[in-house]
């Protein structure tokens, strides 16, 4: 298990904050957030509402679950 988390740290989580770097870089593409997170990154945000009651939630950095809560304020603010 703990070779598992070591890789979710090392190849995943990269590639989730990289890509939520530049879908927050790009404002004017709110509609794309939401495809984008909820469609190709569900964990995510599914974390970020309970990160507790998940693997990701577990592993992940306190950052990152208030960045993915941000991500659904301006979400819930587009639509």
């Amino acid at each position: 298990m703990e070779d598992v988390t070591a890789v979710l740290r090392s190849v995943f989580l990269p590639l989730v904050y990289i890509m939520s770097d530049l879908i927050n870089s790009c404002v004017f593409l709110l509609p794309l957030h939401f495809i984008t997170w909820f469609c190709i990154f569900p964990v995510p945000i599914c974390s970020a509402w309970t990160p507790q009651h998940t693997l990701w939630g577990k592993i992940n950095r306190p950052e990152g679950v208030v960045r993915g809560k941000l991500v659904q304020t301006r979400m819930l603010l587009a639509f």
